[in-house]
């Protein structure tokens, strides 16, 4: 599956592994994964010294988002590394960071120097569900060759004796980690706008500003658990609690809303909004790395405008052009490419995969990229989507243009994306159904890139992507225009397209 890699009832890929709480994860598989994790990890990082780590004493930083259902996974990591200590003769110290974001716990990773870490967290996945994301010691998601080794073996022979769990403590001491990661993102996103400016102090000067703008601010993080993380880098940079409006602040378990922070489901944030006649809503999803910002018309406007914001401070205060590429995925949009011809800088199109977009900074050297799903990318802070950093950068532009963030949407090329899913049918491979949705399109299509999936071009220049999700069993599209004559007309012409790839039926 070019998504992700199905392990019995798990699903497994880059972006971690997910599955049913319960039937698929439950305390046994947390503590195999952990154990796994070890293993295929940390013991072979230690065999090939890629890390300057103390063979005989190991952090790993632990987290988990605010599902309930995740104490119990977390018992099982804990189980698994105190049998580890006590068979392999080592020390693992466990750095537990409570309810967190998976930014957070990235920063943490390499700020107590650990040699990885796991988020337990499902993202966006439904109630119900939970997960496990696994980091390196430079905080980034393992590879795929390492996340094959661990899935390969979660459904195979292997056994894991656990041992006595009879006087097992389920609880964790929680190191207190919320404000030095706060200093660290604000000292790096002024630096990152003092390299792209060429001005030194201009980051500086530019959130000074920023303390006497008094903007009204609504979160919708999906729990008061998960609001609190943002509320206190708001804090941190200067804002009012009275002045900063927490919405959906009960469990996890009751969010008055979807999980998956797309602007369809975020119609109570923007009803909020004007009620409470704020200048901006900020939502996440359950583990933060996405931030989709409202009352803006689709969370791919979110990464648009923090790059805007970085290219027009280029612009203006440094011909040199410290930004020379932007990485971003296919799925993304492709005002991106209007966009790079007016700034002249490159766009470079992956496939779709935080790690991917990461792979491509790294390899030229691009200080900003990012998902259009609203997974920015700052890579002077860490490489990985961090909606803390996006926070920032929508914050500074408001500030340093004086406008309201509707007057910034409407700078940026119009174009409509629309995203839906379709359930894979149990009885069919993905396979078997993206050869026949190829096989349907290449008579109608003016090119199709097969890196990720499909993504089918058309004459007019819109497109088309189909492919198989990897946390999730289903097929995930995509399809865009560039918006003429009027908004509902362009939206009419998308679903046509969508309609005309999917099959009448999968036999």
């Amino acid at each position: 599956m070019p998504g992700g890699f199905v392990t019995g009832k798990l699903i497994c890929s880059t972006s971690g592994i997910r599955g049913k709480t319960g039937s698929a994860l439950n305390f046994s598989q947390a503590y195999k994964i952990a154990s796994l994790f070890f293993e295929e990890y940390i013991s072979q990082t230690l065999t090939s010294k890629k890390e300057n780590m103390h063979p005989l004493k190991i952090k790993i930083v632990l987290g988990r988002d605010a599902r309930k259902s995740n104490d119990l996974l977390v018992s099982g990591v804990k189980k698994a590394f105190e049998d580890i200590n006590k068979n392999e003769g080592i020390k693992i110290k466990l750095v537990y960071l409570g309810v967190s974001s998976t930014p957070l716990l990235q920063w943490a990773i390499k700020n107590y120097k650990a040699a990885g870490g796991i988020n337990i967290t499902a993202s966006h996945n439904p109630i119900g569900w939970s997960g496990f994301k696994l980091y390196d010691w430079r905080g980034i998601l393992l590879g795929r060759k390492e996340m094959k080794r661990i899935a390969s073996r979660l459904t195979g022979k292997d056994t894991f004796q656990i041992s006595n769990i009879s006087n097992l403590n389920y609880r964790l001491p929680v190191v207190d980690s919320v404000q030095a990661y706060n200093k660290y993102v604000f000292e790096k996103v002024q630096e990152a706008i003092d390299l792209v400016s060429g001005r030194k102090g201009m980051g500086k000067e530019i959130f000074e500003g920023m303390k006497f703008r008094n903007y009204r601010i609504v979160i919708d993080a999906c729990s008061k658990d998960g609001a609190e993380i943002p509320l206190q880098f708001l804090l941190y940079l200067g804002f009012k609690k009275r002045n900063i409006f927490i919405i959906n602040a009960g469990t996890i378990e009751n969010s008055k809303r979807r999980l998956e922070p797309a602007s369809q489901y975020l119609g109570n944030l923007k009803k909020a909004i004007k009620k409470l006649k704020a200048d901006v809503g900020f939502a996440f999803d359950p583990d933060q790395d996405r931030l989709v910002v409202m009352p803006l018309r689709s969370e791919e406007h979110t990464l648009l405008l923090c790059g805007k914001f970085l290219l027009e401070l280029q612009r203006k205060y440094n011909p040199g052009q410290y930004i020379k590429n932007i990485p971003v995925n296919l799925s993304t949009t492709s005002a991106w490419e209007e966009l790079a011809r007016d700034y002249r800088v490159g766009i470079i199109r992956t496939k779709i995969g935080e790690r991917n977009v990461i792979q491509a900074m790294q390899r030229n050297n691009c200080l900003f990229g990012g998902e259009g799903n609203g997974g920015v990318i700052l890579g002077n802070v860490i490489y990985g989507r961090n909606s803390t950093v996006g926070m920032a950068l929508i914050l500074a532009y408001l500030s340093w243009t004086g406008k309201k963030i509707i007057e910034l949407e409407h700078e940026i090329p119009d174009y409509i994306l629309a995203k839906t899913k379709l359930r894979i049918p149990s009885n069919k491979s993905p396979e078997v159904i993206m050869n026949k949705i190829f096989s349907k399109m290449k008579k109608v299509a003016k090119n199709i890139d097969k890196r990720d999936g499909l993504k089918i071009f058309f004459k007019d220049n819109s497109w088309l992507q189909l492919r198989p999700s990897g946390t999730e069993p289903v097929l995930r599209i995509f399809a865009e225009a560039r918006v003429c004559d009027t908004r509902k007309k362009t939206m009419e012409k998308i679903r046509n397209i969508i309609k005309t790839a999917i099959p009448d039926s999968w036999d």
